[in-house]
């Protein structure tokens, strides 16, 4: 699973259902964190070029990607009944993991899975703070704080 997801294409969607459909464990981590963490990591652009998080992309933010992302986290939440506020060792969440990375269809759709969006990793950081950091108002905004600065 963890291979598949490294060398990601769209079409290997299938290929990961199929997966975790036949026990594929999200929680494996071998010298990684759990699997389901490496879905979450995958940057949602396809060309290099463009900055997110300190990472250029040519195309920078592609929605079509993000969806895919989403999707596979999905599958990976849904059949492996892993909590949607799960932690890496440095407290990251995935929710973090996703505003870190610019995945705004991601932070959406934990968002509605009731991900802790107050969360807050070793660092002391939640998701808003990455987006702020990141200059990212979608991701700002859904995470409830306009783009004034202010407080929703």
């Amino acid at each position: 699973l963890r291979y598949t997801l490294f060398h990601y294409q769209p079409e290997d969607k299938e290929i990961i259902e199929l997966l975790l459909n036949n026990g594929a464990d999200v929680y494996e981590t071998g010298s990684y964190e759990p699997v389901v963490f490496t879905a979450a990591q995958m940057i949602p652009a396809k060309y290099f070029g463009k900055r997110i998080n300190g990472t250029y992309y040519e195309d920078g933010y592609n929605s079509e990607v993000a969806k895919g992302i989403t999707e596979i986290v999905g599958f990976m939440l849904d059949y492996g009944d892993v909590d949607v506020n799960i932690k890496k060792s440095n407290g990251d969440t995935l929710l973090i993991v996703a505003s870190k990375n610019g995945n705004e269809k991601l932070v959406e759709y934990l968002l509605s899975a009731g991900c802790d969006k107050t969360a807050k990793n070793k660092f002391d950081k939640t998701a808003l703070d990455y987006a702020v950091d990141e200059g990212n108002e979608e991701i700002i905004n859904l995470l409830g704080k306009t783009g004034d600065g202010s407080l929703c």
